[in-house]
């Protein structure tokens, strides 16, 4: 069973597509990613995705590009979050691919520093928010991916709001 998540905005044009399929919504913001704030990102991972995650479920994150066919959240930052959810969980080292590129030396540099140097309170709050769901784990990876295309209905907010109208109207 696949668990969808739309990433808010441009994601929810995803819905029509879904064809009443259940799912839930997200936001992993592209320039959290630019800025490489990783506490920031895992901070605001929604619980119920993270739940879904933890228990073995397939999770596959919906969104769109206005520039490219495939967006920077699901290139880098659906990579990322596998790559530190496997890490931090099930200690196992994932390969860290951005756009067919091996950033895996990078990626355990990063890792190490993050989760096992420093200290900041801000920090530790985000490891012990992964850590709680340690109790849940089952299986022996994150079944986490991706997936985009283009869209020409960037910042158009009431193309997205009628979606989203329409729906509730069901």
């Amino acid at each position: 069973m696949i668990k969808y998540y739309i990433n808010l905005t441009n994601g929810i044009e995803w819905i029509p597509e879904l064809e009443g399929k259940p799912f839930n919504y997200i936001r992993i913001q592209s320039t959290t990613l630019e800025n490489n704030d990783w506490t920031k990102l895992f901070r605001e991972l929604d619980y119920n995705f993270l739940m879904d995650l933890a228990t073995g479920k397939r999770c596959l994150v919906l969104d769109t590009s206005a520039h490219k066919q495939v967006g920077k959240v699901i290139y880098h930052g659906i990579p990322l979050i596998t790559a530190v959810l496997d890490r931090f969980w099930y200690g196992r080292q994932t390969p860290y691919t951005v756009k067919g590129n091996d950033h895996t030396k990078i990626f355990e540099v990063q890792y190490q520093r993050y989760f096992h140097r420093d200290k900041t309170k801000e920090k530790e709050q985000v490891k012990s928010k992964l850590r709680y769901f340690n109790k849940f784990l089952t299986g022996d990876k994150v079944l986490l991916q991706g997936n985009s295309f283009q869209t020409e209905n960037d910042n158009k907010h009431d193309f997205y709001t009628k979606i989203v109208k329409d729906v509730q109207k069901t």
